[in-house]
């Protein structure tokens, strides 16, 4: 019955993942004191297929330059943003689609010699 609740548990953490603002293009992950928001510029709660979009990433007590971000077709964009953030740019193709979303990955660690971390944001893709 313990490991039906713990399921449970998970699942709603899951969805509520999932739909964690993104209202506004706006997308939140994060674990304990680490924290990343990813910001569409075209304010829709997805990114469309065969469109270029471009993004902006911001990390809070994470240090960027102890970080990666990985996505199919990602590129640094020529802009610029203020603070602990990155622009990136992206065009999504059918190859980049899993279960209807497009993952940005993240990879950081909050030390020199310590171990990657991970988070991952999905987006939905139509």
């Amino acid at each position: 019955m313990e490991t039906m609740k713990k399921i449970i548990v998970l699942f709603f953490l899951f969805v509520s993942f999932l739909s964690s603002g993104q209202e506004e293009g706006t997308f939140i992950v994060s674990s304990g004191e680490q924290k990343i928001t990813l910001v569409l510029d075209t304010k829709l709660p997805y990114i469309e297929l065969s469109k270029p979009v471009v993004f902006e990433t911001y990390f809070e007590n994470i240090d960027l330059k102890k970080s990666r971000t990985i996505a199919r077709g990602l590129k640094k964009s020529g802009r610029q943003c203020d603070g602990n953030c990155a622009v990136w740019e992206v065009l999504v193709d059918e190859k980049g689609v899993v279960d209807g979303h497009f993952k940005v990955t993240f990879n950081y660690r909050l030390t020199e010699d310590g171990k990657y971390k991970e988070l991952c944001i999905l987006i939905p893709v139509k």
